[in-house]
């Protein structure tokens, strides 16, 4: 019996060919092929190749992502989500403090299930409130979702990132342009504690500035964690401001922090 090489391993035989068509294709030659698993007709050649070549860019695609991701987690020389915070997520988010509260909630969660969405609509912002009101724990579960559905996104710190640049001038393998670009190339990042600091140095401001003025230039989304927007603009200047605030996603945590409510049960939250 006669073996056709495109259509089998060496265990699979063609009892019969068929003409058949494709309705994206037109007609092609199909073959009844025999293996020890059952007998199965060849499927169109073109919508195979299609399929293998579709295959192909998902797995660049995704390993291209894994190396953005283990660029920057390298330069932070620790995983994208902090320690603490590792079990957080959205189903363990609770609503305690009414329809605020649920309407920031039901933001971040759309946020993050349709990143797509907020990459083509090119969505910045913040999440800004008072220490003890959730925020990190919703950034964190933004952060996991949008891991899970294959993209690369790390949550920060201000701190980190000067302090990454700052180190690549003693270091010969690492230019300041390459860290600017690796934060850069990240689908999403998350900053937090930027207002942490009384006060930035001039070449800190500039080099956040850059980096999310890249980001809003390659519609890779950024989000900044802050106790007040006004001091936060005093620290890290106008047109950094202005870029996140064009993205247009501010969520507003104004209800009282968790720390100060005694035998709440949520005194971890932040």
């Amino acid at each position: 019996m006669k073996q056709i090489g495109a259509y089998m391993s060496s265990s699979s035989f063609v009892k019969a060919t068929e003409t058949k068509c494709c309705s994206d294709h037109g007609q092609y030659v199909s073959a009844l092929i025999w293996s020890p698993q059952g007998d199965n007709w060849s499927g169109c050649p073109i919508c195979i190749t299609n399929r293998q070549a579709a295959n192909i860019q998902e797995i660049l695609v995704s390993n291209s992502r894994l190396s953005k991701q283990n660029r920057v987690n390298s330069i932070l020389k620790r995983a994208a989500i902090p320690p603490a915070f590792e079990n957080v997520s959205f189903e363990n988010y609770v609503i305690t403090e009414g329809e605020n509260q649920q309407r920031v909630f039901n933001n971040c969660k759309y946020f993050a299930e349709n990143f797509a969405r907020a990459i083509e609509m090119n969505k910045h912002g913040f999440l800004v409130g008072k220490q003890g009101n959730g925020k990190t724990h919703l950034a964190v579960s933004i952060i996991k979702k949008v891991l899970s559905d294959g993209y690369s996104a790390v949550f920060t710190k201000m701190s980190e990132i000067c302090n990454a640049i700052r180190a690549s001038y003693k270091n010969n393998d690492t230019s300041e342009l390459e860290i600017i670009d690796n934060f850069t190339d990240i689908d999403l990042l998350i900053i937090d504690e930027c207002a942490s600091k009384d006060t930035f140095k001039p070449f800190e401001v500039e080099k956040l500035f850059e980096i999310v003025n890249n980001r809003y230039e390659c519609k890779r989304p950024t989000l900044v964690l802050s106790n007040e927007l006004n001091e936060l603009e005093l620290k890290i200047g106008t047109r950094t401001m202005s870029r996140l605030q064009e993205g247009g996603f501010v969520q507003t945590f104004d209800w009282q922090d968790y720390r100060q409510k005694k035998g709440s049960g949520h005194a971890d939250k932040n």
